[in-house]
């Protein structure tokens, strides 16, 4: 057996040990169910493995640290579970396009190792309790459309390695504690959805925001000066810099902000 998929069912009870003998397995989809319990540390046995989806279930405890040695794993979804514990050395996982972590219990920090997975397209580590500074090693992550760590307890500025980002895609920051200013090169990256929201964020609004070409949040943080001239021409349909320290007049902005 190569491919074994039972998503979207009403499944329940636990994964059992003796998933390790699907050697030959490549997918293992059990997403959407009711599956409880941990995952079993022989996951490691099934080297074949490229995905591995179990989000939207019920399980709990760790990420065994054996599956770091799955050096052929593409997507590792895991998200709205209650696992917990820190996240695990993924630093081996060079093939890995997918890593979805996202509402769980996971503490501690994001690994340095992260840089390693440079074919990487989406990383969400949203809606957890990881705390520490954002790696600059994720600057390596030249690949990386989707970047998710919303809801976290991150510190620290937004680093400047995060420039390397050039591919158009979507980055959500908000609700953390992020200082400093928010970087110019921001809006050089081909973004189309950006939210720093309900950070701690200070210092003026780079013009280059208006390159943004669909969301662009910045509320709930503590940015002072005013809205940039270049703004006039912005063409983003969802615009929100609420409840932060901005004064001046309000630009003209283009009537297609609001289309």
């Amino acid at each position: 057996m190569q491919r074994l998929a039972l998503y979207n069912n009403e499944i329940n009870g636990t994964l059992p040990q003796s998933i390790g003998f699907l050697t030959s397995l490549t997918t293992f989809a059990l997403f959407n169910n009711k599956l409880s319990g941990t995952i079993p540390q022989s996951i490691g046995k099934m080297t074949s493995l490229t995905n591995i989806q179990l989000h939207h279930n019920l399980l709990e405890g760790t990420i065994p640290e054996i599956i770091g040695n799955l050096t052929l794993l593409q997507d590792l979804s895991i998200s709205y579970n209650q696992l917990s514990g820190t996240i695990i050395d993924v630093g081996r996982l060079i093939s890995l396009d997918i890593l979805d972590l996202s509402v769980n219990h996971f503490s501690g920090t994001i690994p340095q190792s992260i840089g390693n997975l440079t074919v990487i397209t989406a990383l969400d580590i949203s809606v957890n309790r990881i705390s520490g500074f954002i790696p600059e090693s994720i600057g390596n992550l030249i690949n990386l459309i989707y970047l998710d760590l919303n809801s976290n307890n991150l510190i620290g500025s937004i680093p400047q390695s995060l420039g390397n980002l050039i591919n158009r895609g979507y980055m959500d920051l908000h609700n953390n504690n992020l200082i400093g200013s928010v970087p110019e090169f921001l809006g050089k990256l081909n973004l189309f959805y950006l939210d720093l929201s309900s950070n701690s964020l200070t210092g003026s609004i780079p013009s280059s925001l208006s390159n943004l070409t669909f969301y662009l949040d910045l509320s709930s943080n503590q940015l002072t000066g005013e809205i940039p001239k270049s703004f006039e021409d912005f063409k983003i349909p969802y615009l929100d810099i609420s409840s932060t320290r901005i004064i001046g007049m309000i630009p003209n902005l283009s009537p297609k902000i609001f289309s």
